[in-house]
């Protein structure tokens, strides 16, 4: 009876991994892309940190071309306009990843051509790829891991370490593996690295890839990428113990050159999670993140943060406010995907206003920096994406459903709703001058006319 189980385990893995192999075959069979619209030889620059910049406005300027494939495996890292090139990471096929199956989940890194829309090259990684590609003087760097709770112990993927990429080629320039998942987008400054993971934050020599210094943080950064102003590192960290006692949510400050610890806001009082997902924003002396309050899923709350000292400077808890109506059936519709990776949504700053979102509550907060004051709401639906600035005073948000809701960032009035038709999570869109780059979970890339989104 013993071996009958086993060769069905067997047949139940090799039956998985054929339709794996099946539908990403078919996805890069199908990809669809117009005319040349003048996409730029030279379409974006270095990108230092997660999403571009403190304030998480990407925008680069120039034009591409449509585009509209898939490439079979799921996108979660916004993508990177390099030399007119985007760079993409994926971390293995929804199928395999709703089904808890990471020790099949395989990430991605590729190179696709915005002018012609052809792969210029593509590798795999042994686990997944979450954060966004990190490009320096045409050098690629990413971090390999995940932390998903999974059923069972023998699904468990523990191959993690940090890379360094020839942007042009794709080939290795230096690795190394570390203890746990290196899941944050990594942050460059002044030729290092800030890199915080499982209990320890690093500063890694770009060029050679030399481990220059470790510190110790106490807890592990999950997905709170590193947001780097004037030298200084800004990410929270934290970890829920057995039984609920022994919690430890903490956001901090480090020195992004010696790597000492400028500043600890300890958080246990009312975090159980959220800290350690959220990527901060910036804005005059003020960080912006959030936590979930008491809760390890629900109770999202934002809060201002004195950069200098670590001082809490107010708070929003967004379910102590009226939930708006939504404004779409599509924001009510059914989840197209169970699976889902951040509780709160990454912070946007625009102009002095912060934007920020979460996939329990599902609405989109405007908050007045310098006070903390609530000038407007969006009922969105679950959403772990921030959204991205365009025309200059319009947001574009993507929720857990792939509905695109475009939004006049002084109101909150709706202006468009368009319904990209899978799921999608926490990749911002990357703005161009004539369309919105988006990946979604399904291994959908596709443009988006900036027009459809305008009044």
């Amino acid at each position: 009876m013993a071996g009958n189980n086993m060769l069905w385990t067997a047949l139940q893995a090799m039956l998985l991994f054929a339709i794996i192999l099946s539908v990403s075959a078919y996805s890069m069979r199908h990809t669809m892309l117009s005319q040349p619209q003048h996409a730029g030889s030279n379409a974006g620059g270095n990108i230092y940190q997660y999403d571009y910049n403190s304030s998480h406005v990407y925008y680069v300027d120039t034009n591409v071309s449509y585009l509209d494939m898939n490439v079979g495996s799921a996108i979660i890292g916004t993508p990177t306009l390099y030399n007119g090139n985007l760079i993409i990471t994926t971390m293995g096929n929804l199928y395999v990843l709703e089904r808890a199956r990471y020790d099949l989940a395989r990430g991605g890194l590729m190179s696709i051509n915005m002018s012609t829309g052809r792969i210029n090259w593509q590798r795999e990684f042994p686990n997944q790829i979450m954060g966004q590609p990190i490009v320096v003087d045409n050098v690629i760097y990413i971090g390999e891991g995940n932390n998903a709770e999974v059923p069972k112990p023998e699904y468990l993927n523990e191959v993690n370490g940090m890379f360094a990429i020839n942007a042009t080629t794709g080939e290795t320039i230096w690795n190394f593996s570390t203890d746990g998942p290196e899941m944050p987008t990594p942050a460059f400054y002044n030729g290092n690295l800030i890199e915080p993971a499982t209990g320890w934050a690093m500063i890694i020599n770009a060029s050679s890839g030399t481990v220059l210094h470790s510190t110790y943080i106490h807890v592990p950064d999950i997905l709170s990428s590193p947001l780097l102003v004037d030298g200084v590192a800004y990410f929270g960290a934290g970890s829920r113990g057995a039984n609920g006692s022994g919690n430890d949510y903490r956001f901090m400050a480090m020195n992004a050159t010696n790597g000492n610890l400028l500043w600890t806001l300890p958080l246990e009082q009312w975090a159980l999670g959220g800290i350690n997902d959220v990527c901060a924003a910036f804005w005059k002396g003020t960080v912006v993140t959030g936590y979930l309050y008491k809760s390890d899923y629900d109770n999202p709350t934002i809060i201002g943060v004195n950069a200098s000292t670590g001082k809490i400077l107010w708070f929003v808890n967004e379910t102590s406010l009226p939930k708006p109506e939504p404004v779409s059936n599509l924001t009510m519709m059914a989840q197209r995907t169970n699976f889902t990776e951040n509780t709160m949504s990454p912070i946007t700053i625009l102009d002095g206003v912060a934007f920020a979102d979460s996939n329990f509550y599902g609405v989109l907060f405007a908050i007045n920096v310098s006070d903390g004051k609530v000038l407007w709401t969006f009922n969105t639906g679950p959403s772990e994406a921030n959204p991205t600035v365009f025309g200059g005073h319009y947001l574009a948000i993507v929720n857990d459903n792939g509905i695109v809701y475009s939004i006049d960032a002084n109101d909150g009035k709706l202006i468009r709703t368009i319904d990209t038709g899978g799921p999608h999570l926490s990749s911002e869109m990357v703005v161009t001058n004539n369309y919105l780059i988006m990946g979604s979970m399904d291994g959908r890339i596709l443009t988006i006319p900036v027009n459809s989104l305008l009044p």
